[in-house]
């Protein structure tokens, strides 16, 4: 195949994973893009794979990860959807497999299992990075322009929210159990996006984020309220507030600046 057709067709792309994330996120993306074609999806759940079946008629349905990196010659990326504690493993094994990758948030549980990534995709030079979507909200992106070009004199305080009612906890096993090592809690979930956000947005100073102490109880504190500073170029201060709506609580994770 030449260089001109390499160029010209689509990149052939597999999601792993067809929950919340690959089902309305990824997937759909993909199918719409004329730039893409979306040629496998990776689930081991049959009624999943039964809604990606009916939803993309044309697309290959694997059942493992192993079946994906066999088939690697016939891709170009893959996109990673599964739940945060698999996506280090996933990404090693596609990046090793010679395929681009995309990870949904959280990139990895910590800051050295991402390093380590990100040292292989350059030493491969292969292409990889982050699903950070709420970057480009509309809403977000309008602040972001009146904060770059002054219109709101010096920020002295932002707050943003995800709102939701969440009586009970979510059915999602992962998110249920998974701890911090396994990229569960909710720092992790909306966290990552109010965080970059607030990043984005403000400039703040990423290589000094702290996470401050939350006076109340281990038990009442847990995976309900977290409370993350990042100091601000100049000396402002960016505290993100986390709060998991549950009975009795104001669902309202919220970075406040």
């Amino acid at each position: 195949m030449s260089a001109a057709e390499i160029i010209a067709r689509p990149i052939r792309s597999a999601v792993i994973g067809f929950g919340l994330s690959g089902r309305v996120f990824h997937s759909p993306f993909l199918a719409a893009n004329p730039e893409f074609s979306l040629d496998a999806i990776v689930t081991g759940d049959p009624v999943r794979r039964q809604q990606a079946a009916e939803t993309y008629p044309g697309v290959r349905l694997m059942h493992t990860v192993d079946e994906l990196i066999a088939a690697a010659d016939d891709l170009d990326l893959v996109v990673i959807g599964s739940p945060p504690g698999t996506h280090v493993e996933l990404a090693h094994a596609a990046l090793d497999a010679g395929l681009a990758v995309v990870i949904d948030k959280p990139f990895a549980p910590t800051s050295i299992a991402g390093q380590g990534l990100i040292e292989k995709a350059k030493r491969l030079g292969l292409l990889l990075t982050v699903f950070q979507n709420r970057r480009w909200d509309g809403d977000f992106l309008t602040l972001k322009a009146l904060i770059s070009e002054g219109a709101l004199g010096e920020v002295r305080h932002f707050e943003s929210r995800f709102e939701f009612w969440r009586p009970t906890p979510s059915a999602k096993a992962w998110k249920a159990s998974a701890g911090v090592r396994e990229g569960g809690g909710i720092l992790f979930d909306l966290g990552a996006h109010l965080i970059d956000q607030a990043l984005q947005a403000l400039r703040a100073d990423r290589q000094r984020l702290r996470r401050d102490r939350d006076p109340r109880s281990r038990r009442e504190r847990r995976r309900r309220h977290l409370r993350v500073t990042a100091p601000r170029f100049g000396g402002a201060v960016a505290p993100v507030d986390e709060r998991d709506g549950r009975p009795g609580r104001a669902a309202l994770p919220r970075a406040g600046l």
